[in-house]
C-alpha cells in the first residue's frame, strides 16, 4: 500500500505536497497501462527519459487526494467530476504539489514538481457536491482568494505558464494587449498581455511606463467561452460580445498564443 506522506502548508492558493516512491511505477501498471515507458529504463531512453516516468493516472490520483483531503475531507461522495491537463512528466522519488482555489463547488488546480519546477498538471479542475464543513487538521484553515469569482483568473495564469513556454512568441508579435474582464457589464479585472518586451509577460492589473495597442473587453463568461472554442471570436465581435478599441488587426497576432490554450480533457494522459 502506498503511503501518502504529505507535508501540507495552508495559505492562498492552498498547497499540498506528495513525495512519490520509487516503486510506485510498478505498482500503477496494476491499474492496466503496462506501457514499458514507466517500468522499462530502455524503452523510456528512447522517449529521451533519463529513467522510467510516472503513471499520468498516479499523478492525477495524488492531486485529487490533495483536493478532497482539503475540500471534502476525504469524503469521496462529494466527488462529481474532473477535468484536467497532463502538462508533462514526472519521475518517482520527485514531489508533487498541488496548488488550488475555490471558486463555488468547483475546485481550479495545479501540479508542480518540486524537483525540477515544472507543470506536471494544468488546466484542471474538481466539481463538487458541496463541500465539507469539516477540517483536515486542527491546525489547517484555508484562506480563499478575496474578490470578484472571476473564471478569467485562471484562464490569464494558465495562459502565463503556456507563454512560459514558447519564450520566442513576444519577439514574433511585438504588441502589448489589455483585456478588461466584466461582470454584469461592469469592469472586474484587468490583464495586461505583454508581447513586446523581452521574452513577453501576462499580469494582472496595468503596467506601468506601457501603453497597449490594442483593449479587449469581454464578460468573464464569454471569455471562457472564448478560449475553450465555443465561442467565434468574429461572431463575438460583431454580436457585440467581444469590444476592441485600438489597432484591431493586432487581435490577428493572438492566435498562437490562444490556440496554445491547453484544452482539458480527463481521457487524456501522459
Amino acid at each position: 500500500m502506498v503511503s501518502d506522506n504529505c507535508t501540507t502548508k495552508i495559505d492562498t492558493p492552498s498547497e499540498r505536497a506528495h513525495d512519490f516512491r520509487s516503486n510506485e511505477a510498478a505498482l500503477y501498471r496494476l491499474c492496466g497501462d503496462k506501457n514499458p515507458i514507466h517500468i522499462d529504463p530502455a524503452f523510456a531512453a528512447v522517449g529521451g527519459f533519463s529513467e522510467p516516468i510516472l503513471h499520468g493516472l498516479c499523478s492525477l490520483g495524488y492531486a485529487t487526494r490533495h483536493v478532497l483531503k482539503q475540500y471534502a475531507n476525504y469524503d469521496v461522495k462529494l466527488f462529481k467530476a474532473i477535468m484536467a491537463r497532463f502538462a508533462s512528466p514526472i519521475l518517482p522519488g520527485h514531489t508533487l504539489r498541488t496548488e488550488m482555489w475555490k471558486e463555488n463547488n468547483r475546485i481550479h488546480f495545479e501540479s508542480t514538481c518540486v524537483e525540477t519546477g515544472k507543470k506536471v498538471i494544468s488546466g484542471a479542475y474538481i466539481d463538487l457536491i458541496g463541500t465539507s464543513n469539516a477540517t483536515s487538521g486542527p491546525a489547517e484553515s484555508v484562506t480563499v482568494k478575496s474578490g470578484p469569482t472571476l473564471k478569467s483568473r485562471f484562464i490569464f495564469k494558465t495562459m502565463a505558464d503556456q507563454l512560459a513556454q514558447m519564450p520566442e512568441l513576444a519577439s514574433k508579435i511585438q504588441a502589448v494587449y489589455e483585456w478588461n474582464i466584466l461582470q454584469s457589464g461592469k469592469t472586474a479585472a484587468t490583464y495586461t498581455v505583454d508581447l513586446k518586451t523581452g521574452s513577453g509577460k501576462i499580469v494582472e492589473g496595468t503596467i506601468n511606463g506601457i501603453k497597449p495597442g490594442c483593449t479587449l473587453i469581454i464578460e468573464d463568461e464569454d471569455m471562457l467561452a472564448l478560449v475553450t472554442g465555443k465561442l467565434d471570436p468574429q461572431k463575438a465581435f460583431m454580436s457585440g460580445k467581444l469590444k476592441i478599441k485600438g489597432n484591431i488587426m493586432l487581435t490577428q497576432k493572438l492566435k498562437p498564443l490562444l490556440s496554445a490554450r491547453p484544452k482539458v480533457d480527463p481521457a487524456k494522459s501522459q
